[in-house]
Order: C-alpha cells, then sequence, then structure tokens
C-alpha cells in the first residue's frame, strides 16, 4: 500500500500587496467653485475646484443671455477638475501634447487629448464629468473649446433635443440665411462678406436649432469668426 504524499509546495516570486493610495480613483475630489450659465436658453452648471478653469467657462458661456420666460429645467452639469498626473514633471506644452480624440457609444461620449485630459459624458442625462492637467488650464483655448464648449454643445442634441447643423447663418431684416458647405468651402469669407455688407452674423461654423411651440429657433456664437490668413 503506498503511502499518499502531499503534492509538492509550489511558491513563486515574493510580491508586495499592491494597495491603493488613499483618493487614488480621485473620487472624494470636491467642486469648490460653481456658476450657472445658459448655453442657448438653457441652464448649464459649471463646476470645478480651480477658480481659473471657471474664468475660462466665463468667457465660453456669460455672453449666452438667460430666457425671460419659460419652464424652469434641471440644469445640465460639467464638472470639470484639474489633476496632474505627473505632478514632479515639467508641464506639457501644447505642442507635445496629442489631437483631441473623440469616442461615442450610445449615450455616452468620450473626449481625450493625452493621458492628461479626459472628460467622460452623459449625453442624455445632460452630465460631464473629467480632469485637466494644469498646463491645459492655461491653454484657455484648447481647454474651452474641446472640454467645455465642445462637452456643452454636445449635451444639448440629445439631452435638451437641440438639432446641430455644421452652417454659418447671417440675419437681415429678419431673415435668417444659412450658408451650407464642407469644411474649408468658404462658409466664415462668405458670412464676413455679408456682415460687411449691412447682414448680422448669427453663427459662422456651428448653427444649432431648437424646434419649439412657435417655430424654430437659431441659435449661435455671434462673437467667433475664424479667417484665413488671405
Amino acid at each position: 500500500m503506498q503511502e499518499h504524499q502531499p503534492p509538492p509546495e509550489v511558491r513563486g516570486p515574493e510580491r508586495k500587496p499592491r494597495g491603493l493610495p488613499p483618493n487614488a480613483m480621485l473620487e472624494q475630489v470636491e467642486a469648490t467653485h460653481e456658476r450657472l450659465y445658459h448655453l442657448m436658453g438653457e441652464p448649464l452648471l459649471v463646476r470645478t475646484d480651480d477658480p481659473l478653469l471657471l474664468e475660462v467657462a466665463e468667457e465660453a458661456f456669460s455672453r449666452f443671455p438667460a430666457p425671460n420666460t419659460g419652464p424652469q429645467t434641471p440644469p445640465l452639469v460639467i464638472e470639470l477638475f484639474v489633476h496632474d498626473l505627473r505632478a514632479q514633471a515639467p508641464a506639457v506644452s501644447k505642442a507635445e501634447r496629442r489631437q483631441p480624440v473623440y469616442r461615442t457609444h450610445g449615450h455616452l461620449y468620450y473626449v481625450s487629448e493625452g493621458s492628461e485630459n479626459t472628460a467622460v459624458v452623459d449625453l442624455l442625462g445632460g452630465y460631464a464629468f473629467g480632469f485637466v492637467s494644469r498646463s491645459m488650464v492655461h491653454d484657455r483655448s484648447s481647454l474651452r473649446f474641446t472640454f467645455l464648449e465642445g462637452v456643452g454643445l454636445a449635451m444639448l442634441g440629445p439631452a435638451r433635443r437641440f438639432i446641430p447643423l455644421h452652417a454659418a447663418c447671417v440675419v437681415k431684416e429678419g431673415v435668417s440665411v444659412t450658408l451650407l458647405g464642407r469644411a474649408g468651402s468658404g462658409k466664415s469669407t462668405l458670412a464676413f462678406a455679408c456682415v460687411r455688407r449691412g447682414y448680422r452674423l448669427l453663427a459662422e461654423d456651428g448653427l444649432m436649432i431648437k424646434c419649439r411651440p412657435d417655430g424654430l429657433q437659431l441659435w449661435g456664437m455671434p462673437w467667433k469668426l475664424h479667417l484665413l490668413p488671405d
């Protein structure tokens, strides 16, 4: 009768426990600054932990007027926090950062510019949160275009039923004229020529349309006009 022998003990290399430092997932970050805006007539609440970021939000959204009448709806929300993954490393310049990457899946929208600047958006729920680096905060134009205006306008479609249109729009005597065309085809140049001849600019590149009971309402950003050097 053979005596039963226990299997040999197999040991690998010693491994240290991989515990995460406190708040490694940044779930305890709190907003210390917030301000309510009205993006194209819709309430938009921006919350952040950095006053400089709120200054950029002021540049992006403060020119939109608050509606005089109408039902009060819950605001769209953007929570954007400043966090440097490489706090001890030198700041990454704009030239060193990657081009923005955009992804959608169902009602979710994701934008990233390198590993340090990301935001995730619930398009139907009208809520967005993200983290950006200190260098991004100082690059005000990129922060404004990609992570504030871009995120806010993206939520207007599914959450508030706006229809986005890649077009310019000018207005004269109460009549709006929409200028359609591919990128680089001259929409901005033609809009500028119209403005010089007495038209008012409503949108230079992005037109937002809202269907209301009393008809269509058109929104744009008339304070922006991008022209080629020539």
